[in-house]
């Protein structure tokens, strides 16, 4: 904060191109934008270029009189840029893309971007579409798919850049079946993925071209090739997990056990290659090549473009990610400021860095990596001077010279041993602590908005997993470079074994810790905004000293207050059952107040994974306290009844049979819910009970549901088909 605007033109250029990509995801996602709205932005944005270069020209003197409406005119042309750039980026406002030229029964010629991956029976993969094959002709077509390719022999040998061709059903993405769950069609739609084709064996072949990028078909050869030396060398599951995704950025070994773990302690970061990765090889390579500093400008040239290099390919084997990406650009920007002696300003440079990669990808904005990479180094920038100068631990004493062998002993042990213990070792503590306390401040709204929790003992886990990280990623190179030498390479890969296990024991013992997690929090997008607020004014009174600053902070407080006031009234007053979408089980709620009774079978009830993807958000949406299974159903013939909050419920989960003679008197239900694949015939259940509406579950197998959605409609019912419908959310509040 201490840096001037002027010092920071960069930080300006990407707040303009930040709010313009922005505007045009949030207007398209909500209303559609055609290609002559972005004429319009476009001849809006080519009209204040026009006026710039004719202001450019009216001399200083009015210039500078003007200088406010110039960069006004400045920062509008930037948004408007940054709008018309995001539209034409979006790779589905192409004519040639396959969502406008795709007929069912076109032959599609597609190349794979990446290597499949394995999961379960199918290889995934993403394929870039050049040639649609109709009537015996081809067609120039564009765009990105996503292939779910059955595992065979024939699948277990494709690899990047195979090119194949293929005719299968095209469906576009689904979007996210119940509330607010995580929403693959929207994040898929970022990367410019649209649709999904599923191939069976005999629905594609090879064409025995390949047209793969020479330098990524390298880099993924050597993943692969490093990817099994730690294969050779560590053994147990979650080690092997944790190894590859700390050192290569690999996640297909993640299991739920070692991602929990690591989020509960506060530790996740260490698994994602990321900005701490880069600075670690960073500072390794110059320190390893220091002695070239003194050897001349020739020298110090070779080694910031052998630095800048190596970091690229490093960040390009472990995959690009956008906080990789933006250590690499940062960093690459530092090197070239040292080798050209410049002064650089940290903030001009993270923002600089942010610029090249908005225009390289628009949409990279919308990745939680990326806001968290930037959210956590403006915090450690800014924030970490402030909180270690609170507290500094400094040696004062003089080192005494020492003559012969026996004085220089005792100073050893006099001043060198007993400072270590005494100042470098607290002060490593602490500033570890400062380290990891200022990105934590800077980071936990986002934290809290995506992931709904806060780990507790973050301080207790970073004290020895940023520590251990950096011996892991040391020993872990080590181990590549030795792995051709047979006695080293065991040494060096049993070290390496070694270092991971002792961090998984201890990120282990930690999640063990009471108290060490606080889940179900849940905040709004505006809340997080105010939080993010509140920190800033906080900061510019601590910086200024200003008493306007803290009477905002104390708005913002009391704003955030009334938000949290009347969210848990209506979350007090709230009732509402719902039938979720979870494929092959059945899953009712109903929930009053804070407390959810739950109808789940066996086999969903063991799983966590699946209800925290398919349910728990919404019960964290909904302040969700306490949850118990459905205890007073009372079981009647075919089913269960359900009496609550004056609605009846009648779930059909048994045999119907078809001759079932009809009964003196129905039931009155108001919802019938078809669950666990009974033979039923809705004619037949007619004749027992009279409803308002008629759910099928997913627990129903989809030939029968097809049976039953279409007797339905030729007997006017009304039904609601979780299949294709998504989850069935009733509000009685």
């Amino acid at each position: 904060m201490q840096s001037s605007w002027g010092e920071m033109p960069f930080v300006r250029y990407a707040i303009c191109l930040i709010t313009g990509i922005g505007l045009e995801i949030w207007i398209d996602y909500f209303f559609p934008i055609s290609a002559n709205c972005f004429y319009i932005v476009l001849a809006v944005f080519i009209g204040f270029t026009v006026l710039l270069v004719a202001a450019d020209n009216v001399g200083p003197v009015k210039l500078y009189r003007w200088r406010i409406w110039h960069g006004l005119l400045v920062h509008l042309a930037l948004i408007s840029f940054a709008f018309c750039y995001t539209w034409w980026y979006a790779a589905k406002n192409h004519p040639l893309h396959i969502l406008h030229t795709y007929r069912e029964g076109d032959f599609i010629i597609a190349t794979l971007r990446e290597p499949p991956v394995a999961k379960g029976k199918i290889w995934s993969a993403v394929a870039d579409v050049t040639t649609i094959v109709r009537d015996g002709k081809t067609n120039p077509a564009s765009g990105k798919i996503l292939l779910n390719i059955q595992r065979t022999a024939q699948s277990d040998d494709i690899k990047y850049g195979d090119e194949i061709v293929f005719r299968a059903p095209i469906t576009e993405i689904e979007p996210p079946k119940n509330p607010e769950e995580f929403s693959f069609k929207l994040y898929q739609s970022f990367h410019n993925i649209y649709q999904v084709a599923y191939l069976t064996d005999n629905s594609w072949m090879h064409t025995g071209r390949y047209s793969g990028n020479v330098f990524l078909a390298t880099i993924y050869t050597w993943r692969e090739k490093l990817l099994h030396v730690i294969e050779r060398n560590v053994k147990n599951t979650n080690n092997l997990a944790v190894a590859s995704a700390i050192l290569l950025g690999y996640r297909d070994y993640m299991n739920a056990e070692i991602t929990h773990a690591y989020a509960a302690s506060g530790a996740l970061h260490v698994l994602s290659v990321s900005g701490l990765h880069v600075g670690i090889v960073f500072m390794m390579l110059n320190f390893l090549l220091r002695w070239l500093d003194r050897r001349g400008r020739f020298a110090e040239v070779v080694k910031s473009v052998f630095i800048i290099t190596v970091i690229w390919i490093y960040a390009c084997i472990t995959g690009l990610s956008p906080s990789v990406l933006r250590s690499a650009v940062m960093f690459t920007v530092m090197q070239a400021g040292v080798l050209f002696v410049r002064h650089t300003n940290i903030y001009n440079t993270l923002a600089a860095s942010a610029v090249l990669l908005m225009l390289f990808n628009p949409y990279i904005i919308t990745e939680i990596g990326f806001r968290l990479s930037y959210a956590a180094v403006l915090g450690i920038v800014y924030l970490h001077p402030i909180i270690s100068s609170k507290l500094l631990i400094v040696d004062t004493r003089v080192r005494p010279k020492a003559s012969n062998w026996l004085q220089k002993a005792a100073v050893f042990f006099q001043y060198d041993l007993v400072g270590l213990l005494r100042y470098r070792f607290p002060d490593f503590i602490w500033q570890l602590t400062s380290v990891s306390l200022a990105a934590q401040i800077a980071t936990f709204p986002i934290g809290l908005y995506y992931f709904h929790q806060f780990p507790v003992m973050f301080l207790v886990s970073n004290w020895f997993i940023i520590p251990l990280s950096n011996f892991i990623l040391f020993f872990g190179v080590a181990m590549f470079l030795t792995a051709s030498i047979p006695f080293v390479a065991n040494w060096t890969g049993a070290a390496f074994n070694a270092l991971v296990s002792a961090a998984n024991y201890l990120i282990f013992k930690v999640e063990e810790l009471p108290f060490a997690l606080i889940e179900n929090i849940t905040i709004s997008m505006p809340e997080m905004v105010l939080i993010y607020l509140l920190i800033f004014m906080l900061c510019v009174a601590y910086e200024t000293r200003s008493a306007k600053a803290l009477l905002v902070s104390l708005a913002v407080i009391c704003i955030l207050s009334i938000f949290n006031l009347f969210d848990a009234i209506k979350k007090e007053r709230q009732a509402w059952m719902a039938v979720y979408y979870v494929p092959r089980h059945s899953a009712l709620t109903l929930c009053a107040n804070r407390e959810a009774m739950t109808l789940f079978d066996e086999k969903l009830n063991q799983d966590k994974n699946i209800l925290l993807f398919r349910v728990q958000h919404h019960w964290w949406k909904c302040g969700v306290k306490h949850n118990s299974s459905i205890s007073d159903a009372m079981e009647i013939p075919f089913g269960k009844w359900i009496s609550w909050r004056g609605k009846s419920i009648f779930i059909v989960n048994k045999d119907i049979p078809k001759t079932l003679a009809e009964p003196t008197e129905k039931l009155h239900a108001d919802f019938v819910i078809v669950s666990g694949n009974p033979r039923l015939y809705i004619n037949t259940l007619c004749k027992v009970v009279q409803f308002s509406l008629l759910i099928i579950d997913t627990s129903n197998k989809p030939y029968k549901v097809k049976l039953w959605e279409n007797e339905c409609t030729r007997l006017g019912i009304p039904y609601w088909n979780v299949y294709k419908q998504g989850a069935y959310v009733r509000d009685f509040s």
